[in-house]
C-alpha cells in the first residue's frame, strides 16, 4: 500500500503504445549527518540514510509496450553511511 500518490502534469500521448501508468507513489526517505570539531580546527561529517523507509515495492513499469518485457521496480530499502573530513 503506498504512502502516498503523486500526479504527473503530463497528458498521455494519444500516438504512446502504452499508455497505461501504474499507479502513482511517494517514497519516504530519512537522513541525519553530525559533524565534530577536531582539535586541528578541521571537521569531520558522519552522514547515514535510508531511502524506501516503509520497504513498499513499487512497481515503475509494467513491461507492456514496445521492447519492454519485464517489469521494473523502484529499489528496495537502503541504509546507506558516509564519514568525510575536511582539511
Amino acid at each position: 500500500m503506498p504512502l502516498g500518490k503523486t500526479t504527473s502534469s503530463i497528458a498521455p500521448s494519444p500516438h504512446d503504445p502504452s499508455p497505461d501508468s501504474p499507479e502513482g507513489y511517494t517514497t519516504v526517505n530519512i537522513g541525519a549527518t553530525h559533524v565534530f570539531k577536531l582539535p586541528d580546527g578541521t571537521d569531520l561529517k558522519f552522514r547515514f540514510d535510508v531511502v524506501n523507509v516503509a520497504d513498499l515495492h513499487y512497481e515503475i513499469r509494467d513491461g507492456s509496450g514496445i521492447g519492454v518485457f519485464a517489469p521494473q521496480y523502484l529499489p528496495r530499502r537502503g541504509v546507506y553511511g558516509g564519514v568525510s573530513k575536511t582539511f
